[in-house]
């Protein structure tokens, strides 16, 4: 694979001027190529990817690495406007949208979710209790897709008639893109916008990300996602019904600018920065460490050299747990780790960021592969950054 080093001009390369304020002395270029050669490029190889984009911030400053090609046939080199789909790292977006109405005034994190659900049915004694916060944090036992018959909205609230939750609302936690798919219906509804609009007015237009749109939108700079046995695969149909849940797109170039905001560089729109502090906070602790609003989030001490964190559940796929509610979140302090994978056919993403230390790292292939390589590959790379 050829590699190719180039840095987005960004909005957010105020940070540079601004990178006093950073910790720690960055690794330079060649120490970082050196480091994203030595660690990331070989589990691409390993796995026979086509494609991939890797974001880094190292205390404040950023650098973008692109590996391979877009599609297959055309050898067309990924580039920082090649737009991968991000999958469930969607989830982040859904959730800042839900911190910006609440930011707003617009809603409150407990208030239920069937007022802002116009077909939802009013007479499921559960589904009543629903809160904007719970769908944002999966400890409602919601499925992890609609069911198969589902084609429509309309099919996805009557669906709802009969559910019941498997265990106590707000007890256990379980995964679920049905429930983003809900919040984003809701978010819908509360905004007096569609998701794609809600998304440019809150996130896209005020970070300049004019790569980013939904799967399903006309797309000219796609990256071509591929299978398990390397054949082209579509998008997952299923997704496109629930935007909120996974069917984001975005650019390495547009990624830079949203990890950039996540960290807080300098020159971070306040709306957007204010937005993201809320989703940062811990509102469940579960046996995988905690949960915020899309992001989970662990204590960077805990991240051993090997990529895993160390005195929990030893497993980068999240099953279930027991989920213990936060009092009174607020914002956390110190070296603390927020991260999410996505995972689409074709297609795997993962974000991990450090604000502490002004450090993060997203990665985008045009894949199937194994997500705990990514994530492990990721996190040493992290690791190293910030433990140099």
């Amino acid at each position: 694979m050829k590699l190719i080093i180039k840095n987005c001009i960004i909005i957010a390369m105020l940070i540079v001027a601004c990178s006093a304020k950073a910790q720690g002395r960055p690794l330079s270029a060649s120490e970082t190529t050196a480091l994203v050669n030595n660690v990331i490029k070989p589990v691409l190889q390993r796995n026979h990817v086509p494609g991939a984009a890797v974001i880094i911030y190292n205390h404040g400053v950023p650098q973008s690495f692109y590996f391979g090609t877009a599609t297959k046939s055309k050898r067309n080199h990924v580039n920082a406007n090649t737009v991968f789909e991000i999958a469930s790292v969607t989830k982040v977006f859904t959730s800042l949208l839900l911190a910006y109405e609440f930011n707003q005034g617009q809603v409150k994190l407990n208030d239920p979710v069937v007022p802002y659900l116009p077909n939802a049915p009013r007479n499921n004694p559960s589904l009543n209790r629903v809160t904007m916060q719970g769908l944002a944090t999966h400890v409602l036992g919601l499925g992890q897709m609609p069911p198969n018959y589902v084609k429509n909205r309309q099919q996805f609230m009557r669906s709802l008639q009969s559910w019941r939750p498997p265990y106590a609302l707000n007890s256990w936690w379980k995964y679920t893109n049905v429930g983003f798919g809900l919040l984003g219906y809701a978010l819908e509804t509360i905004s007096h916008k569609s998701y794609v609009a809600l998304l440019k007015e809150a996130i896209l237009d005020p970070l300049q990300m004019t790569d980013t749109n939904l799967t399903g939108s006309t797309c000219f700079n796609c990256a071509q996602g591929y299978s398990w046995n390397g054949k082209p695969v579509n998008t997952t149909k299923a997704l496109r019904l629930i935007p909120g849940a996974g069917s984001v797109r975005s650019s390495g170039c547009d990624m830079q600018k949203f990890l950039a905001a996540s960290l807080n560089i300098p020159g971070t729109p306040p709306s957007v920065a204010a937005a993201f502090r809320v989703t940062q906070m811990p509102f469940y602790r579960t046996a995988y460490g905690a949960q915020g609003l899309g992001w989970e989030i662990h204590s960077f001490n805990t991240l051993g050299k090997d990529g895993y964190i160390h005195g929990q559940v030893r497993t980068l796929t999240l099953h279930s747990s027991a989920a213990y509610p936060v009092r009174y979140p607020t914002p956390l302090r110190g070296q603390v780790m927020y991260d999410k994978t996505g995972s689409v056919a074709g297609f795997r993403a993962y974000i991990a960021v450090v604000p502490a230390s002004q450090t993060g790292i997203v990665i985008m292939v045009n894949s199937a592969m194994p997500r705990t390589q990514l994530v492990v590959a990721s996190r040493k790379v992290l690791l190293s950054m910030i433990r140099r």
